[in-house]
């Protein structure tokens, strides 16, 4: 179907936009309509003690493997 060169697909779908009543009474109490963090987290998976390790020269190779996210938050849940 083609358009005619004075319709504007958007302008025609904002002016008949409706509002429910959830929807209304969330814009008249201003509350947030969209979340402002992400709900979900992206955690890099590794195998307990397989996790990735950069150095720059034998010097500086750790004794121990470094902390990540994941194992941050393996940790977390385990306290609670």
């Amino acid at each position: 179907v083609a358009l005619q060169e004075d319709e504007n697909e958007v302008e025609d779908f904002q002016n008949v936009r409706t509002v429910g009543a959830i929807e209304a009474a969330w814009r008249l109490n201003k509350f947030d309509m969209h979340g402002r963090l992400p709900s979900v987290e992206s955690l890099d998976i590794h195998l307990e003690n397989r996790q990735q390790v950069v150095f720059s020269s034998i010097s500086n190779i750790p004794r121990e493997a470094p902390v990540t996210r994941l194992m941050g938050w393996f940790a977390l849940n385990r306290e609670t």
